[in-house]
């Protein structure tokens, strides 16, 4: 039972640092450029692209060299909590490999966009299904009593925590695509919820109903 409980609790510790550790770049963006809360009330969709400044990496840099590590007993591994030779791998990683620039690229292949709701800013993914390529349709495939539009069902998809909108994209193409094997095509809206990734916050309790 101890070593079950053991191995669990590694587990959870890897998956819960590896949300954080993609999420500090996501909460040191958040509050270095303010998105917690729009100052102009508009419920207008506009298009938005991550775009995380230089000072930020920088910053991100200098707190990773200047990392300090408590005490570990020798040889304990994951016994005692959280491995230190697993710990400075990662942090190696993060200092030394790892592209932020390349994943901001990556992301910024899906179509975002942000909306004013109850005057918080609202980060949000969505993809449509494909058009058609109606002109190279064949006779059996072509199916003129719909218009694309009405065969697209909207699918609302929400992260968990810890967690970001960056879940739905292992979904998007399979569910978007004209031919889908779930009888039928989903326009995907994927938010970042409030206080995470790029939403903003809300600073204030709101009032229960």
């Amino acid at each position: 039972p101890h070593t079950v409980a053991n191995m669990m609790m590694m587990m959870m510790m890897v998956r819960i640092f590896s949300f954080v550790a993609l999420g500090m770049l996501f909460l040191l963006f958040s509050h270095s450029h303010h998105v917690q809360a729009s100052k102009k009330a508009s419920s207008a969709i506009q298009p938005f692209s991550i775009q995380v400044s230089q000072d930020v990496l920088d910053d991100l840099q200098y707190r990773l060299k200047h990392t300090r590590l408590p005490d570990q007993y020798k040889d304990a591994g994951w016994t005692y909590g959280f491995d230190h030779g697993y710990l400075k791998e990662l942090l190696h990683y993060w200092q030394h490999s790892y592209d932020w620039r390349k994943q901001e690229a990556m992301m910024n292949k899906l179509p975002q966009y942000t909306v004013d709701i109850d005057g918080v800013s609202i980060h949000f993914v969505h993809v449509k299904v494909p058009k058609r390529d109606k002109a190279n349709e064949t006779n059996h495939d072509r199916d003129d009593t719909h218009d694309d539009d009405d065969v697209m069902t909207p699918i609302l998809f929400l992260h968990g925590w810890p967690g970001s909108f960056l879940e739905c994209t292992k979904y998007i193409q399979e569910v978007t695509r004209p031919d889908s094997i779930y009888g039928t095509s989903f326009s995907v809206v994927c938010p970042s919820l409030p206080g995470y990734g790029f939403s903003g916050r809300y600073l204030h309790l709101l009032p229960v109903s």
